[in-house]
């Protein structure tokens, strides 16, 4: 419960939609020796992978927060070997008990002292798009903290891309990335920067219009127009599609069925769902 523990300096923001915080971290990165070393990380100080999460303490909101611990998924870029720091961003949608808490906590104070215990979780999901040829992430709302990073992931481990280089974008894997928000003002949880970024890349990153006002867009139309436009058609020589979706139980479902009826039609799919909650 120690090994993995770290306290720090957090700054806190309320984003646009005025019920959702983001939480930011400035960690030093460094390499552990000796017999700590050989045994564990020393937590996020030692960095961590997409998809990985901690668990959170914010023992300022109240003393029953001492001691509780809440798991989110890290939505920042894993960080590379290089680099002498990092900054961990948890993406916190404000429902009740202790994400309300904070929300309400963030009205009046702009940075805190947080607990991180962690990082833990799977790299399959990483593995599956890098063995892939063609990769898909489909996230919804808050689900872009598994998505976003997973795609960086992608791209750093078969370029070493960096933020200041130019990539040769015919060389890269392809990559789509679905974003579904509810409201148009969920948007502002990645920058405008970053997006165009990713679709510099190479990414084909489609945001589209909140459910709020058009309804739930076809999943099935887009990653099926997609695969298609790249050759991964039945009759062409075959190609493996990697799908991770990351979202509510009703995205999930959908995917699972649209992995299938891409099966069924012989198809080379391989899916993995990224499930919010425990």
């Amino acid at each position: 419960m120690t090994l993995k523990s770290h306290t720090t300096q957090a700054s806190l923001e309320i984003m646009e939609d005025r019920s959702t915080v983001t939480v930011r971290a400035l960690s030093p990165l460094q390499t552990p020796d000796g017999l700590r070393g050989l045994l564990q990380k020393p937590g996020v100080s030692g960095g961590w992978k997409s998809t990985e999460h901690v668990f959170l303490s914010v023992p300022s909101l109240a003393k029953k927060h001492w001691l509780q611990a809440h798991p989110f998924t890290i939505a920042s870029r894993a960080p590379s070997e290089s680099q002498p720091d990092a900054c961990l961003e948890l993406i916190i949608r404000a429902q009740d008990g202790f994400s309300n808490d904070i929300l309400q906590y963030a009205k009046g104070h702009t940075h805190t002292t947080v607990r991180l215990d962690g990082p833990y979780g799977s790299q399959s999901s990483v593995r599956m798009l890098r063995d892939s040829d063609l990769a898909v992430v489909i996230s919804g709302g808050s689900g872009i903290a598994v998505g976003r990073p997973l795609v960086w992931s992608v791209l750093d481990s078969q370029s070493k891309i960096h933020m200041e280089a130019q990539p040769e974008v015919s060389s890269l894997k392809k990559i789509l990335l679905i974003w579904v928000v509810r409201h148009q003002s969920h948007r502002s949880w990645i920058s405008q920067d970053e997006i165009r970024n990713l679709r510099q890349y190479g990414v084909d990153v489609v945001i589209p219009p909140p459910t709020e006002t058009h309804g739930h867009p076809s999943i099935h139309e887009y990653v099926t127009n997609w695969i298609g436009s790249h050759g991964a058609g039945i009759l062409s020589s075959p190609q493996e599609v990697g799908i991770v979706c990351s979202g509510p139980d009703g995205m999930n479902r959908g995917v699972r069925n649209l992995a299938s009826a891409l099966i069924s039609k012989g198809h080379q799919i391989s899916v993995e769902i990224e499930k919010f909650g425990w």
